[in-house]
């Protein structure tokens, strides 16, 4: 990145106007490896195509952790990775990106109901996860991600091999649900329906 005006990397993104990098004096030159990490993440922000956040994190330790702070949302593609081998990258992943709001597991069709619990174990306060075509995911697969997910307001199941089972786990973990999609899970019944409609009142 080199060395630049710290009046003219702020004002591409108008950054400046917030004050955090008030400390600054915008009349001379700084590396931009000294400005303080709140102005760093804001940067991040604006970098909207992953291969440039991807090359903002590669320039070293500070700002690789700067980075995965940052990230809010991430979709997985494992669609022909060994089960075994899914796990791992998951939940590595899982722990550089602590700050994630959305997951998308959309389509990975060998992943287990053991990585599931991975979910659990990073300990993320998830908005949203995407589980579509998923299947290898069983209720007991469900049940890691639900356990204790208070802040997940949106879970899609689409062709999940779910029943009635799941539901009563999603019900009793994630009350603040507002959105789940359960298309083509052949299983669910009526049953499974008024489990939901008693433990997520939110739902739309």
């Amino acid at each position: 990145f080199g060395v630049f005006r710290v009046s003219e990397l702020l004002c591409l993104k108008g950054m400046a106007s917030n004050g955090i990098c008030s400390s600054y004096d915008v009349r001379g030159e700084t590396c931009i490896d000294d400005l303080p990490n709140e102005c760093l993440s804001n940067v991040v922000k604006f970098l909207f195509d992953w291969a440039d956040r991807e090359a903002f994190g590669l320039t070293c330790h500070r700002w690789l952790k700067i980075q995965g702070e940052v990230q809010r949302s991430i979709k997985f593609h494992f669609h022909n990775t060994p089960a075994p081998n899914c796990s791992k990258w998951l939940f590595k992943l899982l722990c550089r990106f602590p700050a994630l709001h959305s997951v998308s597991l959309s389509g990975c069709t060998k992943i287990s109901d053991s990585a599931l619990s991975l979910f659990r174990s990073a300990g993320l306060k998830l908005q949203k996860i995407s589980l579509d075509c998923c299947y290898s995911i069983s209720d007991y697969g469900l049940s890691h991600i639900c356990d204790g997910s208070t802040a997940l307001l949106s879970l899609s199941l689409y062709r999940c091999s779910i029943s009635d089972v799941g539901l009563e786990h999603v019900a009793r973990g994630c009350p603040n649900l507002e959105i789940i999609n359960l298309s083509s899970c052949d299983s669910v019944s009526d049953s499974g329906i008024a489990a939901l409609a008693e433990g997520c009142l939110g739902l739309k």
